[in-house]
């Protein structure tokens, strides 16, 4: 309970209390709980007092331990800017995966670290491999187990449209559409919603995407879609509401961080 109202206020901005909270929570239990201590140390800036909290984890006590431990490693070189180190250690992250959902995982890291670089073929190698892999899984997946690749495949499209990879995109859109709607998700709404934000946007029409990231927004509160209104508000020429939308990121950087289905969103 305690950790899980930590979560909650690092979602909210509210990140001395959480990082109290998380504190207790580790004092009580003794148990990192996917080190989510580590994310808030990461929130403010503490990256010293986050990697001597991941090392100081006794890794042998879980098979799990060291595994989100390395995770931490990728979000925290990210986070300060060692872009290298991160690229680093998810390669060979992904080389060691052991399981399906390890490897879609690790592709989407590389992806994420991947994006807005200067090796614009290597992102879009990863971007296209990511991609080809979910789009497998799905064929081959259960109908229960399909709902969690859609919400894969939802964002991936997302990071392709917003790169100008339209055609990549497209399969990906085709399932998305005719999968996530209306299956009584909140969360999937949200993202089925950001994804039609971007190809309007990508359209040339700014006040269609304006209209469905606030209907992403009503469904529930997503980093991702705010990530989407700033650009929108570029579009549309209104400074001032670009300059909120990310001011509303800045105070909610902690937001990022728990947003997780498989680990995707962060």
């Amino acid at each position: 309970a305690v950790h899980n109202l930590a979560k909650g206020l690092l979602a909210i901005g509210d990140n001395e209390a959480a990082l109290e909270n998380f504190e207790e929570s580790f004092e009580l239990s003794g148990n990192p709980v996917m080190f989510s201590l580590a994310d808030a140390y990461i929130v403010q800036g503490r990256y010293d007092d986050a990697l001597q909290f991941i090392g100081s984890v006794d890794n042998s006590a879980s098979p799990n331990f060291a595994l989100w431990a390395r995770y931490r490693k990728i979000q925290l070189y990210a986070d300060r800017g060692d872009l290298e180190q991160a690229l680093d250690l998810a390669s060979q992250m992904l080389s060691e995966a052991k399981s399906p959902d390890q490897t879609s995982k690790m592709r989407a890291v590389m992806v994420a670290l991947l994006e807005g670089g200067a090796d614009s073929d290597a992102f879009l190698n990863a971007l296209g491999d990511a991609m080809a892999f979910e789009l497998d899984r799905h064929s081959n997946a259960p109908a229960r187990g399909s709902r969690i690749i859609l919400s894969h495949l939802a964002i991936l499209a997302r990071v392709a449209l917003r790169n100008g990879a339209t055609e990549l995109a497209e399969p990906a859109i085709r399932l998305v559409r005719a999968g996530l709607p209306g299956n009584g998700f909140p969360v999937d709404q949200a993202l089925y919603e950001v994804l039609e934000s971007e190809v309007l946007l990508q359209q040339g029409d700014a006040q269609g995407a304006l209209q469905a990231a606030n209907r992403s927004i009503a469904a529930a509160q997503l980093w991702q879609a705010n990530e989407s209104l700033a650009r929108i508000h570029s579009a549309l020429g209104n400074e001032a509401e670009r300059i909120k939308a990310l001011e509303w990121l800045q105070y909610h950087r902690g937001l990022a961080f728990i947003e997780t289905i498989d680990w995707f969103y962060g």
